[in-house]
């Protein structure tokens, strides 16, 4: 079987919407507007990074670039209070993969290739949300997330049914263990795959012309 990691443009955009129907389908605690499948501006702008088998996208994630503590919250979706938090941080969002091969670890793969580019550049602090209960909190927790409970419930393109969590991990403090965690569950299998790109030849894109949600 050919293995391939690469990055995602919008000429994936029909098999991108695919794949997060079909895993978005199956998900616990919440729900997703038609809106929250659709390819957009984001998906082109942020790293939006596919794992293919023989072609086929089996899995995806996004991977974006937090530039203040106004955009953080809104991408949160509720308030987030820390004493030390440093910008630009990194906010991953939009994972999803084939509801059969979820055991796989591929979402695992995704996460140390994010964990990756957050070292190259220099990011202490990678965030993330889901709701209560979420399958993936136990992995987050071996790395060495800490997580707070949020105080409203999503209410955009994705609909929770439950309270969701924010997720924080301090790479100056759990760089190593998350690292040597993500290594031991998915460090011989990430081998199988190919990627089409250079993780230092990834950079942020920082272009201060867009007018995002949170810019007003």
């Amino acid at each position: 079987m050919k293995k391939e990691i690469r990055r995602l443009t919008s000429q994936d955009a029909k098999i991108y919407e695919e794949l997060l129907r079909k895993s978005f389908g199956h998900a616990e605690g919440f729900m997703v507007r038609q809106s929250g499948f659709l390819w957009s501006p984001a998906e082109s702008y942020y790293m939006t990074l596919g794992i293919f088998h023989d072609g086929l996208l089996v899995s995806t994630m996004r991977t974006e670039w937090v530039l203040s503590q106004k955009e953080l919250e809104f991408k949160l979706g509720g308030s987030y209070v820390s004493s030390d938090c440093t910008f630009p941080a990194m906010y991953l969002t939009k994972a999803g993969t084939l509801p059969g091969i979820k055991t796989q670890g591929l979402n695992s793969i995704l996460r140390l290739i994010s964990l990756q580019l957050a070292v190259a550049w220099n990011i202490r602090f990678i965030y993330g949300s889901m709701v209560e209960n979420s399958p993936r909190v136990f992995t987050m927790e071996k790395m060495g997330y800490e997580f707070k409970r949020l105080n409203k419930k999503w209410n955009g393109d994705f609909i929770s049914e439950r309270y969701p969590l924010a997720a924080c991990l301090d790479l100056n403090l759990k760089k190593d263990q998350a690292m040597h965690y993500l290594d031991s569950k998915v460090g011989h299998s990430f081998k199988e795959y190919v990627l089409n790109f250079i993780i230092e030849d990834l950079k942020m894109s920082l272009v201060d012309t867009i007018r995002w949600p949170w810019s007003a």
